[in-house]
């Protein structure tokens, strides 16, 4: 539950997997932090990513990702996001009085959802660079060559 007085505090919005946390999240998560008093995380739920993306992943189960997010010190809150258009959480947090400034995704994404529905309500987009040497894709390529039977 998110339960703070946002008057006068900058609110930045991010989402994702967040799947096997590696340093690059953690570096993402300092960056969004940067741009504002308070960093709201939505972690995209299993049944999502299993329909839109890859029916194999996420590794870890929305729970574990969700504590390993909440755990990182740039993140004030985590939430379920049912999609991965975060839209639907935008629209949630303005109708309870929590104005989003700010909606951040990493510059490596090609498709990215819920700028239009920011701008329609007073925030804006940014792009925090990307931190080139880490890659999830790459850590489990990385797995499977050191650990699976050929």
């Amino acid at each position: 539950m998110i339960d703070f007085d946002s008057k006068d505090k900058t609110i930045v919005y991010t989402y994702g997997v967040f799947d096997l946390t590696h340093p690059g999240h953690i570096e993402f998560f300092r960056k969004c932090k940067k741009l504002g008093d308070i960093l709201i995380v939505g972690i995209v739920l299993d049944k999502e990513i299993r329909t839109e993306k890859d029916p194999r992943k996420p590794i870890m189960p929305e729970e574990w990702r969700f504590k390993n997010v909440e755990a990182i010190k740039y993140v004030d809150y985590v939430i379920n996001q049912k999609t991965y258009n975060p839209s639907n959480n935008l629209i949630s947090l303005h109708k309870k009085g929590i104005k989003v400034d700010i909606l951040a995704k990493g510059d490596d994404m090609y498709q990215i959802h819920g700028t239009k529905t920011i701008e329609k309500l007073g925030g804006r987009f940014i792009t925090p660079a990307y931190t080139e040497g880490y890659s999830t894709s790459e850590l489990i390529k990385t797995v499977m060559k050191r650990y699976c039977i050929k």
